[in-house]
């Protein structure tokens, strides 16, 4: 199938009549926990790389004989990415935690660790591309890989819109 991301290859495989060979409960193996834990690092490490991306062109792009980044138009957004990049960080290592250690609140940190790790990878790159001057959707420069990575990362595992309405149904004092 045709992928957004072109360094991603999508297929559809379909199965008929095929014999179970082994099933394991998700009370035994939370597999649907532990892949938004690794999805929220990949989009957290999204996140991060294009907040570096794009301070490292403020810094280095010059106009009028003076950095781009000392413009608040450039420095504000590339600060709310570090701090949308960090607050990923620390809620999906807060999450890959309550996974490991089995406790009863992990479902919720597992979807807020993803929900956290989608908006700062949506936001962070789509600053960049402006950061950049357009320039980070081109072909000359890879912005624009990690911007359609993230919408491709964003639709898995139920994607944003289904996460928010499981976590708002969960019970509060788990």
């Amino acid at each position: 199938m045709t992928c957004v991301d072109p360094t991603t290859t999508l297929r559809r495989a379909t199965i008929d009549a095929a014999p179970v060979l082994a099933c394991v409960s998700a009370v035994v193996d939370p597999i649907q926990r532990r892949a938004r834990v690794l999805v929220a690092a990949i989009l957290t490490g999204i996140a991060e790389a294009v907040r570096d991306l794009a301070a490292n062109h403020a810094i280095n792009r010059f106009q009028f004989d003076k950095p781009i980044g000392v413009n608040q138009a450039v420095k504000h957004p590339c600060a709310n990415m570090a701090v949308r990049a960090e607050l990923s960080y620390a809620q999906m290592v807060f999450a890959a935690v309550a996974a490991d250690e089995g406790r009863s609140d992990a479902d919720f940190h597992a979807l807020s660790a993803f929900l956290v790790a989608v908006q700062a990878a949506i936001t962070g790159g789509d600053a960049t591309v402006q950061v950049m001057g357009g320039m980070g959707f081109t072909f000359e420069h890879d912005t624009h890989l990690y911007v359609k990575r993230t919408m491709v990362l964003s639709r898995l595992l139920d994607g944003v819109s289904v996460s928010y309405e499981k976590m708002l149904a969960m019970d509060p004092a788990n």
